[in-house]
């Protein structure tokens, strides 16, 4: 993978969650409007391979969860899960 990678995975609602590579730091990013909010982390779910990470709030509108070295994590298909509020959905990231 190049340098930089981003990807849309969910824009619905007034949701927008983004998975974002960059130098082999990934890094999923959430934006939303005054219909959700970001700020209560235990709202804000993300599992990488069965492990939790940690969605940190900058405010109600934004949060971002860090998810370390893209490299050492997909030595296979990396299965992500999110689940913000309600939503809940998931991917296979190759």
């Amino acid at each position: 993978m190049s340098d930089s990678f981003q990807k849309v995975l969910h824009n619905e609602d007034g949701l927008e969650i983004t998975f974002i590579i960059e130098e082999d730091a990934a890094r999923i990013e959430f934006r939303g409007n005054k219909n959700v909010d970001l700020s209560a982390v235990d709202d804000v779910v993300v599992v990488v391979n069965g492990k939790g990470f940690e969605a940190v709030p900058r405010d109600g509108d934004f949060s971002v969860a860090h998810l370390g070295s893209w490299s050492a994590l997909s030595t296979s298909p990396v299965q992500l899960m999110i689940r913000v509020h309600e939503f809940f959905e998931g991917w296979e990231l190759d």
